[in-house]
């Protein structure tokens, strides 16, 4: 199994649509798409500006946005399942392409923080460990220099902050790459 992580930045852009087939067409499968929650998660972080609600509540409505776009990727392939618990995802049955669409409370129970540090990045991350993924293909808009370390990369603000130590104890291969090579 293999996780493939759609910039939320991605869904900005009209090559959507053929980011999806190539996905589709590739050899990537049997594989779970997470979502980012690109323009609907930088609302949020405006709004907690605005109105200083806690991170807990920031991040739970980042989890309804990558909801969101979970949704939109669902109807752009509607042969890929919505799936919501880690569980549902590890069955091998059913479709080689599954959408993941996270549920706060799971998080929340297996203790993935509720902060900016944490964004779609880091849940990809946690996902494909939960699952024991073979790759964690991490999918951009922005261009990639394919010299730059995973800590550099954080570093650089491509990658949010808990990235790193997410993956701090995982065999799985991490590739983060622009879309244009996918």
């Amino acid at each position: 199994m293999n996780v493939i992580k759609l910039g939320g930045s991605l869904f900005q852009d009209d090559g959507l649509p053929l980011i999806v087939n190539k996905i589709n067409q590739s050899a990537l499968s049997p594989a779970v798409i997470v979502t980012g929650g690109g323009r609907l998660a930088n609302e949020i972080r405006c709004l907690q500006s605005r109105f200083r609600f806690d991170d807990y509540s920031a991040h739970h409505m980042a989890i309804l946005a990558m909801q969101q776009t979970a949704l939109v990727c669902h109807s752009m392939q509607q042969d890929w399942p919505l799936l919501k618990s880690v569980s549902t995802l590890r069955e091998k049955e059913g479709a080689d392409i599954r959408v993941w669409m996270p549920q706060i409370e799971e998080l929340d129970q297996c203790g993935v923080e509720a902060s900016w540090d944490v964004t779609s990045d880091s849940l990809a991350a946690w996902l494909a460990k939960q699952l024991g993924a073979q790759e964690l293909l991490v999918v951009k808009s922005t261009t990639i220099d394919p010299k730059l370390s995973l800590s550099e990369l954080q570093k650089a603000g491509v990658l949010d902050r808990a990235f790193i130590g997410m993956i701090s104890d995982v065999s799985f291969n991490i590739r983060v790459i622009h879309h244009s090579t996918l």
